[in-house]
């Protein structure tokens, strides 16, 4: 199974821009409200053992963890504005998520879970450029929204004919 630890996004005047924006820009992929969410860890294909693992871990460190509060701002293309393949909004990098990711970071390292090592880029995708879409430089409607941020989830990515679908495996409840 395909998986990935994220914090999940629910926001109702984010569904609301999603909502617009997709039968504006109907040849992009937008993402379904109810799969938003920021991505702190991508596995990628994962048994069920080593998902066990990954609960087990992420339950010996998420209570140190208080909710916190992040910000959304400005329009990103990713991976960079002349082709990009997914339109985002940014995650302003706040110290409670800082600290929340090398935590998680470095549990996973010491049970030889596989890390990239590129900087982590906190974003919130809103949709998928196809790669025969006509791709028109905008501006996604600016917006300074704070989400709440109370837990992380462990989901398992399935495709199916209706797109994509983020199925929980477990949830994690930072402290209050």
């Amino acid at each position: 199974m395909k998986t990935f630890l994220a914090i999940p996004i629910n926001h109702f005047e984010l569904n609301i821009i999603l909502n617009k924006l997709s039968k504006s820009y109907s040849y992009y992929q937008w993402v379904k409200p109810e799969n938003l969410h920021i991505t702190l860890h991508f596995f990628g294909e994962m048994n069920k053992t080593s998902a066990k693992l990954v609960s087990l871990l992420m339950n010996t460190i998420i209570t140190d963890y208080k909710a916190f509060n992040l910000r959304i701002s400005h329009t990103l293309f990713l991976p960079n504005p002349v082709s990009p393949t997914a339109i985002s909004y940014k995650v302003e990098e706040s110290l409670a998520l800082k600290k929340l990711l090398f935590a998680v970071q470095a549990i996973l390292k010491q049970h030889s879970f596989t890390m990239k090592e590129r900087k982590f880029l906190p974003h919130l995708t809103l949709a998928r450029i196809k790669k025969l879409a006509p791709y028109y430089p905008f501006e996604l409607p600016k917006i300074d929204i704070t989400l709440p941020v109370n837990t992380v989830v462990l989901f398992e990515s399935i495709h199916d004919k209706q797109g994509r679908v983020y199925k929980p495996i477990e949830t994690f409840n930072l402290a209050r």
